[in-house]
């Protein structure tokens, strides 16, 4: 009891101009969405901030039907992230979590969030101008020439997807964006190569050849091995003959 009196407490509830509430739950390391926040204050929030947790879900996110605002910065959610319906979500931000690849999410944000306006996914995985690194979710933008192109098109091929987007990430959409994006967007997805996994195959016993030895050896006993092999030399690689003229053969 005492332990949900404390998240209850943890929760920051602030009436907005609209008469909406805008709700805080913030640092708290919950894992999922807790059921007392859609029970208490489902019906009346318009802005849920769930930032700097682990969340890995979503479940429970119905509960805010009216959700206007939804803000999950820094939370453990990937590429299996499932949205419901939320008609009147006009600005979505996922910065700082384990995104790195948006061909299955950003078509089911479109059909989630039909009158989404403003969408932020800086510090993923997918970003062209961000790196994460380290499993605190930890993260740095580098700003690179090279990546200007990749970034375009990234930004034109979420346009694409979801055409009611007026910003993303840090910038407006432009016209010229815009325009590119109804034209071509969808042969601009930015696929990244993946880190395959090298497999280790036990030793064939049949094979002649054995690991190095795991055994210590005295650094005095230096052991050495001398190997004969046949050489024939074509002249390919010869510089010499570029300097001799007929003149003097």
């Amino acid at each position: 009891m005492r332990q949900v009196d404390a998240e209850v407490e943890s929760v920051g509830v602030i009436t907005l101009p609209s008469g909406g509430l805008q709700i805080s739950y913030v640092d708290n390391s919950c894992r999922s969405l807790p059921p007392f926040l859609g029970q208490n204050y489902g019906k009346t929030g318009t802005r849920l901030d769930v930032s700097n947790n682990r969340l890995t879900s979503l479940v429970g996110l119905e509960a805010f039907p009216y959700l206007e605002e939804l803000i999950l910065d820094g939370n453990h959610l990937g590429n299996d992230l499932e949205l419901c319906f939320l008609p009147n979500l006009h600005t979505l931000s996922l910065n700082k979590n384990f995104i790195s690849d948006l061909g299955t999410l950003l078509p089911q944000i479109a059909t989630s969030c039909p009158v989404l306006r403003h969408l932020s996914l800086l510090a993923n995985r997918v970003h062209p101008c961000s790196v994460l690194c380290g499993p605190d979710n930890s993260s740095h933008v580098h700003d690179d020439d090279d990546d200007d192109e990749e970034n375009r098109r990234y930004r034109i091929w979420v346009v694409w997807n979801i055409p009611s987007l007026y910003f993303l990430d840090s910038l407006p959409v432009s016209k010229e964006e815009r325009k590119e994006s109804q034209q071509r967007g969808e042969f601009l997805r930015v696929v990244r190569p993946t880190k395959l996994k090298r497999e280790i195959k036990p030793l064939d016993s049949s094979t002649p050849f054995t690991p190095l030895s795991l055994e210590e050896r005295d650094p005095a006993d230096v052991r050495g091995s001398l190997l004969h092999c046949r050489d024939t030399y074509c002249g390919l690689r010869s510089e010499g003959n570029r300097f001799i003229f007929d003149k003097d053969l």
